[in-house]
């Protein structure tokens, strides 16, 4: 919890970047000449789950409201998700990252060398625009962080979790 920190615009919308949103691109996959290049790459173990509820304040419209990309991507073995929803009067997001296979083969290496250009790392950000009616938006339930006891149960932080 906490004042947010907005950015107002020349044009009169505000945004605001959500802390734990966005994703660095992982690194290219690739071994010297002098190296094995049949052997496996390894992929670190791990995940990480980030969940953000914004509460849209009284006296602005949900239609008034967008946020940016949401993408379901998996590079080198993890799986990347970002994915948004607004409902309720609240914003909420849950961005998530596990490592689904530890080693990677060289020619699956290669392939996602080559997707590598194309990975959004862009923070994660909403925009509160007075003049913004009736923005199409895609119908995906994500949890509010006081929807779920997290300490408890962290499904939706599951990359098979269906969000629908």
């Amino acid at each position: 919890t906490g004042s947010p920190d907005w950015e107002s615009r020349s044009d009169g919308t505000m945004d605001l970047v959500l802390p734990g949103g966005g994703f660095t691109p992982p690194g290219r996959r690739q071994r010297d000449s002098g190296q094995d290049q049949n052997a496996p790459y390894w992929n670190e173990d791990g995940w990480s789950c980030r969940v953000t509820t914004v509460r849209i304040p009284t006296g602005t419209k949900p239609t008034q409201w967008d946020f940016n990309s949401a993408f379901d991507t998996q590079l080198y073995g993890r799986v990347y998700r970002r994915m948004f929803d607004l409902r309720d009067r609240s914003i909420r997001m849950i961005r998530l990252s596990r490592a689904e296979h530890r080693e990677i083969a060289p020619d699956l290496a290669a392939r996602d060398n080559q997707r590598l250009p194309d990975f959004d790392n862009s923070m994660a950000r909403i925009t509160h625009d007075s003049e913004l009616n009736n923005r199409q938006r895609q119908n995906i339930a994500v949890p509010a962080s006081y929807d779920v006891d997290w300490l408890n149960d962290y499904s939706a932080c599951d990359p098979d979790f269906g969000y629908d």
